[in-house]
């Protein structure tokens, strides 16, 4: 599979994407499990092709079809199950309330998921929420705080009559194939309102291309952001930065801006943007040697006849699974979110487990899929009484 056209950036509209990284028949959606294992093996699958805009630094899937991204209840993809990801959104829930003066106002989520973050800043700051999103399933939320209201669909400029003093967007962007239009809709939105403030979180590129972060590339995500391309969209839409850092490991990029005032962000983090090229460089040549060792660890564990469990059935887990051949012989795939357990994993069918479904000495071998949560998952692994050899993807 090659690219037979160029393709001009969506964030900066400026030149032809560099291709540089091919993943071809990956699952079109990670965060959609099954109910039966054949249905898991029969799921969606596209092609990811990999294009960098040297102009701005954004990272694209020239291959990407929004037609075949259709976004429903089935849609699961919430972390709020682990502790340390709650104590993240709760800090950073309380940090925007107070750091915008976002007390009995009004607030909307774009791309809400099960409501968890919007409620957190309904119940931080007293306020009225408001979100959006198609996959939203209002038992999943349970009970919401007075003045939550859910849209059960995409946020769009027909929207941009409600107002707010806080605009959220987590985890959204991402996924819209024209990022430019959609965040001029949000700033319009923003400017609607005297002081309002806008908070935008999306996957760091810098984090997949400075760590081989392969199992970071999904179809989902048609877009994959770097401080410099998502810092240039703001600006261009009309934005004024007030930060742009990054969070979570240095897993997340954050961006909190308004629709009016002065510009306070002078430097970015990361690389200057001319040598960003040479991180696509180097991973574009190293990416299929890490394939590579993954295989032949799993090969070596299997006939060694070590039990191998991978634990973290998200984006990273289900990429891993699905690209590494041998991970069909794991022994257990594990998560913490209950809505997962019993379901099967996109692509290849492995059932989904409980932490406590596997007796202390079952296992040999965990796989993490998060550096984030090793420590997490270490703790969780001696309350159950396993002893095992921990390794971090």
């Amino acid at each position: 599979m090659k690219l037979t056209a160029p393709v001009i950036c969506p964030a900066c509209e400026a030149g032809p994407l560099r291709v540089f990284c091919e993943m071809p028949d990956v699952p079109v959606f990670c965060n959609v499990l099954w109910d039966s294992e054949a249905k898991a093996k029969a799921a969606p699958r596209g092609d990811i092709v990999l294009g960098f805009c040297a102009g701005c630094g954004h990272v694209y899937n020239t291959a990407f079809d929004p037609r075949r991204v259709a976004y429903s209840p089935h849609y699961e993809n919430s972390l709020h199950f682990s502790p340390h990801f709650q104590s993240y959104a709760e800090a950073l829930a309380h940090r925007l309330v107070e750091t915008y003066d976002v007390h009995e106002k009004d607030v909307i989520e774009i791309g809400c998921g099960k409501g968890e973050f919007l409620a957190l800043l309904c119940r931080a700051g007293g306020n009225r929420g408001l979100g959006f999103d198609a996959s939203f399933d209002p038992a999943r939320l349970g009970p919401a705080p007075e003045g939550l209201e859910v849209i059960r669909d995409h946020y769009s400029r027909a929207h941009r009559d409600r107002l707010a003093d806080l605009i959220v967007c987590r985890h959204v962007l991402e996924h819209i194939d024209e990022p430019l239009p959609f965040t001029n809709w949000v700033r319009e939105a923003a400017g609607l309102r005297s002081g309002s403030a806008v908070y935008f979180e999306v996957p760091n590129v810098l984090f997949t291309l400075e760590d081989l972060g392969i199992w970071d590339l999904i179809y989902e995500h048609c877009s994959y952001f770097s401080p410099h391309s998502l810092a240039r969209l703001f600006r261009r839409c009309g934005f004024s930065l007030a930060r742009l850092y990054t969070a979570y490991g240095d897993q997340f990029l954050c961006v909190e801006a308004r629709a009016e005032g002065p510009d306070l962000v002078a430097t970015l983090p990361g690389p200057e943007l001319a040598a960003l090229s040479g991180l696509v460089d180097g991973f574009a040549r190293h990416h299929a040697a890490k394939i590579a060792a993954w295989r032949s660890a799993l090969a070596a564990w299997h006939s060694e006849g070590k039990r191998v469990a991978l634990w973290g059935t998200g984006s990273k887990g289900v990429t891993f699974i699905n690209v590494i051949p041998e991970a069909r012989q794991l022994a257990a795939i594990i998560d913490l979110n209950p809505n997962k357990h019993g379901r099967h994993v996109p692509g290849t069918g492995h059932v989904v487990t409980s932490p406590t479904a596997h007796a202390a000495g079952s296992l040999d071998t965990v796989l993490v899929m998060n550096p984030v949560y090793e420590a997490e998952i270490r703790s969780q692994l001696r309350a159950l009484g396993h002893q095992v050899d921990v390794r971090v993807v």
